[in-house]
């Protein structure tokens, strides 16, 4: 999976995911799920850190997940699978 951990020493905005054509993922540190999520259903103002601290894993119900940001293949140009 190719994340942005340049990126991510800053608390990044949706807005800076969608000017930057990224996208939101979240990772269940509990069942390992990895899926996307629509930029769409949050405010342009709301942070990474926000949506970790709001979300749960719709498998397995844990609150230890992690919104990320995410990055297409630099090689193949392909968005990550997701995983679950």
């Amino acid at each position: 999976m190719t994340s942005s951990p340049a990126k991510a020493k800053t608390d990044e905005t949706i807005e800076m995911l969608e000017t930057s054509d990224r996208r939101l993922g979240i990772v269940c540190a509990h069942c390992a799920r990895f899926r996307y999520l629509k930029l769409t259903n949050y405010a342009l103002e709301d942070t990474l850190s926000s949506l970790t601290k709001s979300l749960k894993c719709s498998r397995c119900g844990s609150d230890e997940v992690e919104a990320i940001a995410i990055e297409r293949d630099e090689k193949s140009g392909y968005w990550p699978a997701e995983r679950s």
